[in-house]
């Protein structure tokens, strides 16, 4: 049974959908994708290959727990209770945004009015507000101090203007985030080393673990520093 057969029966990816390229090294060596297993040669081994792939996490947590200084959202069943959290929020002195759900098929969560989504007006509604944390809340307010300091009104509303879309860019970021995680868009990225017998047995003797990946562009490009890592360490590590 041909190398990449085995990997594909072991790990449970089918081995019809890897693509396979002659590598110098006498092992074969896939293009990295979200489906597929890039193998590469063990540096200074010509008995072991290193398995790195992507695969679903299914056990996130939920989001807004998950780190600090991505703020807060709050979804409400009406507006009136909506309107007294976001008069709330600004009694303390900050900002509060009401956030658009755009919803057909999958979900996207954006600043109110901020994204140009297609058919706004069946599948588009205000969902809850979202309150930047105080990280931003802080660059935002002492922007707007700043610009009260200019010389001129229209220097001061253009300083103004920019430090507002400066704070819904920021916000967007989140929500962008956030969209992705309730997609089920959480990934792991993981590295197996597998030893290969003379008879053509093989067996997984090492295997690192690393989960919680939002966005499959991010597990992508974790998993491709670890293809690349490993042409330059024997005992590549994971990093977030």
């Amino acid at each position: 049974m041909r190398l990449e057969a085995k990997i594909a029966e072991i790990t449970g990816i089918d081995g019809d959908a890897v693509r396979l390229e002659a590598a110098e090294t006498g092992f074969p060596t896939l293009s990295p994708s979200s489906s597929d297993i890039s193998l590469v040669a063990k540096p200074g081994s010509d008995t072991e290959v290193i398995a790195t792939y992507i695969t679903p996490d299914d056990s996130q947590e939920d989001y807004w727990s998950s780190a600090e200084g991505l703020g807060s959202f709050k979804t409400f069943t009406n507006q009136t209770d909506r309107d007294a959290h976001i008069d709330d929020v600004k009694a303390e002195g900050k900002i509060a945004l009401i956030v658009d759900k755009y919803e057909h098929g999958n979900v996207h969560y954006s600043v109110e009015q901020t994204a140009g989504y297609p058919d706004r007006r069946w599948d588009v509604a205000p969902s809850g507000v979202f309150t930047p944390c105080d990280d931003v809340q802080d660059k935002y307010q002492e922007a707007i101090a700043a610009a009260d300091k200019l010389d001129s009104k229209a220097a001061t509303t253009a300083a103004k203007e920019a430090a507002l879309a400066s704070l819904i860019k920021d916000s967007n970021n989140i929500l962008n985030e956030f969209s992705d995680w309730s997609n089920g868009s959480v990934y792991g990225v993981v590295q197996e080393t597998w030893e290969i017998s003379q008879d053509g047995r093989i067996e997984k003797t090492e295997s690192q673990e690393d989960w919680g990946f939002i966005g499959l562009s991010v597990a992508e490009e974790v998993l491709q520093e670890q293809i690349d890592n490993i042409s330059a360490d024997d005992t590549p590590e994971m990093t977030m």
